[in-house]
C-alpha cells in the first residue's frame, strides 16, 4: 500500500496546529483531522486506513500526534504534548 503526500500532509496539519493553539493541544475526531489535510490527495477511507498503518508503526505519524483507539478503529486525534 503506497500512500502518496501523506508525510507532507501531516506535517503541514501539524504546523497549522502549532500556529492556531498554541498554548493547548488540538483535539477532534478524525473528520476533523483530516479537514486539516489540505495537501492531502486522497479520500477519506485512504486516510482512515493510513492511520490504521501508523498507529501500527508501519507508516509516518508525527511524533506530537496521538491517534485514540476504540474498537479497532481510530476515533479521535490528539495533536501537541
Amino acid at each position: 500500500m503506497e500512500f502518496n503526500n501523506f508525510a507532507e500532509a501531516l506535517d503541514e496539519a501539524t504546523m497549522w496546529v502549532a500556529k492556531h493553539y498554541p498554548t493547548s493541544t488540538w483535539e477532534g475526531d478524525v473528520h476533523d483531522f483530516y479537514a486539516l489535510l489540505v495537501k492531502a490527495n486522497f479520500n477519506n477511507q485512504v486516510f482512515l486506513d493510513y492511520l490504521k498503518q501508523a498507529v501500527l508503526g508501519k507508516v509516518y505519524l508525527p511524533k506530537q500526534i496521538n491517534c485514540i483507539i476504540s474498537k479497532g478503529s481510530v476515533t479521535k486525534i490528539i495533536i501537541g504534548d
